[in-house]
């Protein structure tokens, strides 16, 4: 009787343990999907924001060229030709 008993604890505790294991596991599946799912968001983000400083570089090159090269046909012109 008290084997018995004794068998049907260990199962039960068993049983308790492996419940535990899977829970455990949708757990922290669960957790590693919301990571994930938050990482992805950080790199749409940083994307993003790289794309944005690629345009503004490449708008600050063309208005330094433009720059430049107004002040070099500045630097051509004779004092009287300056409005």
């Amino acid at each position: 009787m008290i084997t018995h008993a004794m068998d049907a604890s260990n199962i039960e505790s068993l049983i308790l343990s492996q419940t535990i294991k899977m829970l455990n596991s949708e757990i922290n599946q669960k957790n590693n999907n919301a990571l994930n799912t938050e990482m992805l968001k950080m790199q749409t983000k940083t994307t993003t924001n790289t794309l944005k400083i690629n345009d503004y570089l490449k708008q600050i090159g063309s208005l330094k060229k433009k720059l430049q090269e107004t002040q070099s046909n500045a630097a051509k012109m004779k004092p009287s030709q300056i409005p």
